[in-house]
């Protein structure tokens, strides 16, 4: 279930009215949370699914479920017990498959970090592995952004160096790279699109 459907089932069945405006909040604040602890399994219908993706989708843990529908009855405390001690076990084991579902990138000798799933992820991949060593080799990667975490990778004594102040709450481009050679700063805007890059795309209507 997506977020809207989510909050349309609160609204329906405890009242509460959402604006539709605080999808986002609703998100971040809630789901993110529950995901993180392992009460609920985000896009179990497709796990490589860009995180923020239009179709995101969340299913609640099936043990964390079970649980839940036992509240109120002679049998939650000690269900409640029994699941408690096995949540590190869960929360665990839920990491390491989010894990396996990542992509993972080169962005040194020797050096790697991963990204969420998506085609975003890929297109950001595809930009340090290929599109640097071409067109500005020798380049050092300064900045990687994530759509799951804006700040994966920065460089920042190097942007000091640079002269360069950034805002931590500020927009970042999606990679940073400095051209030692020319002595350029490359900010890449990685954007994901379908069909062919036509004169009014090329010129940015």
């Amino acid at each position: 279930m997506g977020i809207t459907p989510i909050m349309d089932w609160v609204r329906e069945h405890y009242g509460k009215d959402y604006a539709p405006n605080t999808r986002e909040t609703v998100r971040r604040q809630s789901m993110h949370q529950f995901h993180d602890a392992g009460l609920v399994f985000y896009n179990p219908d497709k796990l490589d699914r860009s995180v923020n993706s239009p179709k995101t989708v969340y299913q609640i843990e099936a043990t964390t479920l079970a649980l839940l529908r036992t509240f109120g009855t002679p049998s939650w405390q000690k269900n409640l017990a029994a699941y408690l001690a096995q949540r590190k076990t869960l929360v665990a084991r839920y990491a390491k498959e989010r894990e396996q579902n990542r992509i993972p990138v080169k962005i040194a000798l020797g050096k790697d970090l991963t990204l969420s799933p998506g085609e975003h992820s890929e297109l950001i991949r595809a930009i340090i592995e290929n599109f640097a060593p071409h067109f500005a080799p020798g380049s050092v990667l300064i900045y990687v952004g994530d759509t799951g975490c804006k700040w994966s990778y920065f460089h920042k004594d190097l942007l000091d160096k640079l002269g360069v102040a950034v805002d931590p709450h500020g927009k970042m481009p999606d990679v940073a790279l400095h051209d030692v050679k020319n002595t350029w700063l490359l900010l890449v805007e990685a954007v994901t699109s379908h069909g062919p890059v036509n004169g009014k795309r090329h010129m940015g209507g």
